[in-house]
This record gives structure tokens, C-alpha cells and sequence, in this order.
């Protein structure tokens, strides 16, 4: 219980108060919640909707980039988000990168489509030679 309330900056004794019923968390303390839990302050307040609502998409960018950053100095991913984030917003470079990622969707989803079309993976035996 202490880890919980310092979590949400209120003491053990508050969350004893709320657990018995004798006061209702605040608005304060519902935010500190939601924030700190990835919880809706809707369900934690009248039980409405769903009780983690799904990410919201710029946050799930930060998130990402954030663990990226956490490897070594001298790795891929991080060398190439340094460089990306070197660019100008609305740089040529951009649509260099653009056609390139296009390329390489296009390759994946060739190869996966000769991959599905092999004999293992339609229930035959390969012919012998």
C-alpha cells in the first residue's frame, strides 16, 4: 500500500480512508491514478468504458523512440533515428526515404507470397529431382 500512495503522492492512511468507504478519492487523486497506471478516469470514477483506453498514438510514438534511444551509442536504430531527427520536416529527403520504405514493403510482400506458394506450405511434397 505505501508503494501505491507514494505513487500517487498521497499517504498510506488516505488509501486506508478510501478503501473503508469514509472518502471517496478526489479528482485529484483519480487523475494521479489514471496517469500513473495507465487507467481511464472514466471507469475509475462511474466503472464507463473501457478500463486501459488503447494508446494514444503520438504517446506510443514517444515511447518507442524513448526505448530505441536506450541502446548502445553506436546501434543501427539509434544512428538512424539521430540522422532522421536531423532532417528538416519538410526536407527532400523525406521522399528518398519514402520511396525507398515503399520499395522494401513491396519486396516483403513478394516475398511472403512466393513463401505461402511453396509446396511445404500447401500440404504437398516437394517433387524429387
Amino acid at each position: 500500500m505505501r508503494d501505491f500512495a507514494s505513487r500517487i503522492c498521497v499517504s498510506p492512511s488516505s488509501i486506508s480512508y478510501m478503501e473503508s468507504d469514509k472518502s471517496g478519492a478526489s479528482p485529484q487523486t483519480l487523475r494521479s491514478i489514471s496517469r500513473e497506471f495507465g487507467v481511464s478516469e472514466d471507469w475509475l470514477r462511474d466503472g464507463v468504458g473501457e478500463m486501459r483506453p488503447p494508446p494514444d498514438r503520438d504517446a506510443e510514438l514517444g515511447r518507442m523512440v524513448a526505448s530505441l534511444f536506450q541502446e548502445r551509442p553506436e546501434g543501427f536504430r539509434r544512428r538512424l533515428l539521430t540522422l532522421l531527427l536531423s532532417w528538416a520536416p519538410d526536407g527532400p529527403e523525406w521522399a528518398l526515404l519514402e520511396r525507398i520504405v515503399l520499395d522494401l514493403q513491396a519486396e516483403a510482400a513478394s516475398t511472403q507470397a512466393i513463401q505461402q506458394d511453396t509446396p511445404q506450405n500447401l500440404g504437398e511434397s516437394a517433387p524429387i529431382k
